[in-house]
């Protein structure tokens, strides 16, 4: 899973990331929330909240690579931009 690789964990340190995981095994109000606010059926589902409170957040694909969740926390966190479609 790209998300457990050393290079992942090393870059959420590094930018100092909040690695958040929902557990789905049982019914949750919270998530479904979550998966209706994105308009998702179901998880997988990858968020990525902004350090700056003013930008949008925006889903990752279904499918990570190392390079595109490392991308995607770059971006977040100095200010790139966001790949939301709402």
């Amino acid at each position: 899973m790209a998300l457990e690789v050393a290079s992942v964990r090393e870059e959420m340190k590094k930018l100092g990331v909040v690695p958040i995981k929902a557990d789905y095994t049982r019914p949750s109000e919270v998530i479904d929330r979550w998966l209706a606010r994105y308009d998702r059926g179901g998880v997988p589902m990858y968020v990525v909240l902004p350090a700056d409170p003013d930008r949008k957040p925006w889903l990752l694909p279904e499918v990570l690579t190392p390079g595109v969740v490392i991308e995607a926390l770059r971006e977040a966190a100095v200010g790139g931009k966001s790949s939301e479609k709402k």
